[in-house]
């Protein structure tokens, strides 16, 4: 399952879990989306089964990385086996920066 730009602000304004699955040296350039947490797609597939992950604060969780839809379906796949929601938002970051969305360049 995806989610727009739209469905990404509503989720947050709910709390959701914002995961990042960039690498840390394309944050560290570009920033992040408030609130998210940055945790590279090689460092989820090893440590799978994810207890070193940031506590969720509800049942969703949403997966973003940069421009191509790789990354996030690959995460995606990983968090199969769970039992919380998680959905990917393939427009990435690049689309949050287009529809305006608020970067976060300074806690990373």
């Amino acid at each position: 399952m995806s989610v727009n730009f739209e469905g990404v602000q509503a989720a947050i304004a709910k709390n959701a879990t914002i995961l990042d699955v960039r690498n840390h040296d394309e944050v560290e350039k570009d920033g992040k989306i408030p609130g998210s947490h940055n945790v590279p797609l090689p460092e989820l597939e090893a440590h799978k089964p994810f207890n070193h992950l940031p506590k969720c604060r509800s049942s969703r969780l949403i997966i973003y990385s940069i421009t191509s839809p790789v990354p996030e379906l690959k995460a995606h796949n990983l968090f199969n086996d769970l039992p919380k929601q998680h959905l990917t938002y393939q427009g990435s970051f690049s689309d949050w920066v287009a529809h305006g969305g608020d970067v976060d360049k300074h806690d990373h």
